[in-house]
């Protein structure tokens, strides 16, 4: 997608970093060559991935896919039946936005946990150091989901559980 001020790169098959950081440098170097682009005012990656899952005793088993937890007053619980958690931190030379959500189907034949990650970087860009802006989210993006997820999932991602 390209605006005005904006070069957006997308994908729905993701094959791998190596083949994703690949076609967006071909995609921005082509943009940048052709309008002459030297400096940026934001660059980012963002990251979603949905966790299927199949709710027990009518609640969310947050605990099984991943590595948060929250503390409520009573009579408040964790055992969610729905949820949309949002948050912005300060990460190395950028800001990751996080939010956690709970998403249903349309038909309501299934749910998932939503985790989408979006790092940014706002200062002192330059177009000539795209690439390592790129590994750097990538590197943020990917830490977050891995310090997140319970390694009961991980294992079963990797195909090594049932």
């Amino acid at each position: 997608m390209t605006a005005i001020n904006k070069l957006v790169c997308t994908t729905k098959k993701y094959t791998g970093f190596e083949a994703f950081k690949e076609e967006v440098l071909r995609i921005a170097t082509i943009f940048g060559n052709t309008f002459k682009i030297e400096k940026l005012t934001r660059t980012g990656l963002r990251c979603v991935n949905a966790i299927p899952f199949v709710p027990k005793a009518g609640s969310i088993p947050l605990r099984e896919y991943l590595k948060i937890g929250f503390q409520l007053p009573p009579p408040a619980t964790d055992k969610f039946t729905t949820m949309n958690f949002t948050f912005a931190s300060a990460v190395g030379n950028g800001t990751i936005n996080a939010r956690i959500e709970h998403v249903m189907a349309g038909d309501k034949s299934h749910e998932a946990i939503l985790l989408d990650f979006d790092y940014a970087m706002q200062e002192d860009l330059v177009f000539g150091k795209i690439e390592t802006y790129l590994e750097e989210s990538h590197s943020v993006t990917k830490q977050m989901f891995e310090g997140m997820i319970t390694d009961e999932y991980r294992n079963y991602i990797r195909g090594e559980e049932i």
